[in-house]
């Protein structure tokens, strides 16, 4: 899923835990000791849990649940996760025996605590970063999200992207904070980038129902196409 690495400093914590879980899950077999088979359940476990958390990232999976959601971007969000990787740190050192693991399954039991205790040791650096930049952001992302992963097959579906529209400010205001939170660290990017974030903005805000040049905005141009083929009432 390589599509979804680049997406790993917007989406939530959850979503890049799961990401990571994913790759990390060992393949199963009838002859693994049951201490192997323990510790890819646990695996397992884990991995739905971080998706749980994350409703992007079950859209990015095809999985149709919190299609009115978005990611929790608040730094109370972030320090939950923080308290729940320290938790998974514990859980796995606790209870599996690495010696008694599989050579497949003691890889993925490292690389997990690796992986892990990076995020613990990273938290400190959580506003060390540009959450809208020049290349990526936000500000491309929630439209992206819309056009390209948000499907459409039923009402539901499309009351759900209404749902997600009224969201929007929520998440900006979100974003905003955590913008300002770097500010006062001194932590911005240059003043180049700004332009381009702000010719970002604008182009999402073209056409109906944002002005009056004739045009759907790529928002509504979108809605309306998977609307229209679900062939339904127009009320």
């Amino acid at each position: 899923m390589p599509h979804l690495t680049r997406r790993h400093t917007l989406l939530s914590a959850s979503a890049a835990t799961a990401l990571s879980i994913a790759a990390l899950r060992p393949g199963l077999a009838a002859t693994d000791s049951p201490e192997t088979q323990a510790f890819n359940g646990w695996l397992e476990e884990r991995f739905k849990f971080w998706v749980g958390r994350s409703p992007m990232f079950k859209a990015y999976l095809g999985i149709k649940e919190d299609m009115d959601k978005w990611e929790d971007l608040s730094d109370a969000r972030e320090r939950d996760d923080h308290e729940l990787y320290r938790a998974d740190l514990t859980q796995l050192t606790a209870r599996f025996d690495i010696a008694k693991l599989s050579p497949a399954a003691q890889l993925s039991h490292r690389l997990y605590a690796h992986k892990t205790q990076q995020r613990i040791a990273n938290f400190k650096w959580r506003r060390h970063d540009y959450p809208v930049n020049q290349m990526f952001g936000w500000q491309q992302e929630v439209a992206s999200f819309l056009i390209s992963v948000h499907r459409v097959s039923s009402v539901v579906e499309a009351e759900a992207y209404i749902a997600r529209l009224s969201g929007i400010p929520a998440v900006f205001d979100q974003v905003i904070a955590g913008i300002e939170a770097r500010q006062a660290l001194g932590v911005m990017p240059p003043r180049f980038v700004h332009a381009h974030v702000i010719r970002d903005c604008r182009n999402v805000l073209k056409g109906a129902p944002f002005d009056t040049s004739g045009k759907d905005s790529t928002l509504l141009e979108d809605f309306k196409g998977k609307v229209t083929a679900l062939e339904v009432d127009a009320a």
